[in-house]
Formats: C-alpha cells, sequence, structure tokens
C-alpha cells in the first residue's frame, strides 16, 4: 500500500492562528481569513530582531524564498512583504520548512511534522532537524528499537544500535530513523514531547543570552505548549 505523503493544512492553519493572531472560523477557507486579517498580520516591531514580517515571514525570508525560486534578480521590499498574497505565503512556508524539514514524508506522524515544522519557522531549518535528530537518538537509546546486525571479528552476529548522525539535514536516514524508532502507538507522542522540552530549553537560554527579548518569552513559551497539546484527531 501506498504511503500518502502528510498534509501541510493543519500547519498552515496553525500558523495563521499563531502568528496572525487570527481566530479561524469553520465556514470560511483559509484564504479567506487570511486576506480578512491582511492588516493585523503584518508587524514592523522595532524589538524584534526579524525586522518586518507578515504572518511569520520576514522580508528577509521572502527574498531568500524568491531568488531561490524566481531567481536572483527578483528582490521585494517592505511594501512588497505587506502585500504578500496567500499563494506566495503558502510556497514560503512549503519551500523553506516543511518540505526543507522532510515533514510531508513523516507518513503517520502529523504531530511530530507539526511540532518539527514549527520550530523550523521560528528558530531555524538546521537546528530543528538538529533537534528531531538528537531526539530520535534518545528515544532509540532507551527502546533500541532502530538496530542492525553486525558481523564481529570472530565471525559472530551481533545487533548494533544505529545512531543517526546530528548534521541538521532531514535526509534519507532521518526519514527511515522516524519511522523505525517511532513504530510504536505511543512513541509520536513521547518524541513530541521531548522534542517541545528541548524547544522551551532554547527559548530560556536565548533571553539569557539577550538574543531574544523577554518580553516574547511567554509568547513563544506559550506557543509550544499550544503546539505540544494537539492532539492526532485535530490534525
Amino acid at each position: 500500500m501506498k504511503k500518502s505523503p502528510i498534509d501541510i493544512t493543519p500547519f498552515l492553519r496553525v500558523l495563521i492562528r499563531l502568528e496572525g493572531g487570527v481566530k479561524l472560523s469553520e465556514n470560511k477557507s483559509l484564504m479567506e481569513q487570511f486576506e480578512d486579517n491582511r492588516e493585523r498580520m503584518y508587524s514592523d516591531d522595532p524589538d524584534d530582531n526579524g525586522g518586518p514580517t507578515f504572518c511569520g515571514i520576514t522580508l528577509t525570508t521572502y527574498n531568500d524564498w524568491a531568488h531561490r525560486v524566481l531567481g536572483p534578480s527578483t528582490t521585494f521590499t517592505k511594501e512588497d512583504l505587506q502585500m504578500l498574497s496567500f499563494h506566495n505565503w503558502v510556497e514560503v512556508v512549503k519551500v523553506l520548512y516543511w518540505k526543507a524539514l522532510g515533514c510531508d514524508q513523516y507518513y503517520g506522524r502529523p504531530h511530530l511534522a507539526l511540532a518539527v515544522a514549527d520550530f523550523g519557522f521560528n528558530s531555524g531549518v538546521k537546528r530543528a532537524a538538529k533537534y528531531l535528530q538528537s531526539v530520535l537518538n534518545e528515544i532509540n537509546e532507551i527502546t533500541r528499537a532502530y538496530q542492525t546486525k553486525r558481523q564481529g571479528e570472530d565471525g559472530s552476529y551481533h545487533q548494533e544500535l544505529i545512531h543517526i548522525e546530528e548534521d541538521g539535514i532531514v535526509g534519507r536516514e532521518t526519514l527511515t530513523a522516524i519511522q523505525k524508532v517511532l513504530r510504536h502507538a505511543t512513541a509520536e507522542e513521547d518524541a513530541v514531547s521531548r522534542f517541545c522540552q528541548l524547544r522551551r530549553d532554547f527559548i530560556n537560554r536565548c533571553v539569557e543570552r539577550g538574543t531574544i527579548h523577554e518580553k516574547y518569552m511567554r509568547g513563544l513559551l506559550k506557543r509550544v505548549d499550544y503546539v505540544e497539546s494537539i492532539q492526532r484527531h485535530f490534525l
């Protein structure tokens, strides 16, 4: 049976709710709600190191996507960011975060995909990938679910634990580990819980170092709580 890729729509819904501050309605499409709340989705807070932002997408990020997809000659301005279309917003999220972290290929684990994508969206793809790899290795140390048979010098075979390289790149090795390490029913929620705790620790360290303004800390921690609390049936 062919596995279906995980739908990005729940992640888009979470971003519009959290980044746009929108109370979503079941009677309207995401595009309609995106357009209806356009003004409130734009921010240019001087305390925000990211600069001008539209529903979580900074001008730098928008131009990064444009240079990759539309060509190096395409450069957007602050005014262009304010007029960011729903279609382009979705494409930026999909290209730079969702697919960059392989989230469409976490077959049967939508909660983990959302948690990883949201952290990547907030704090960088490479960091989110490394945290995911760290969690998979941590769980595998306990469950020993992902092993391989090795031949020793004496010719006998033994089981050896597979350790994923924590290189910040979600490739075939990491995607295979997700399926092997998280094969049991409760494993996904354990992984999400561990991943979200690493994220909380990261936020607290950033506040201590001054790389995140303290006034944002409570909101960021609430965001992590929300992402962790979302159950499979909601997704």
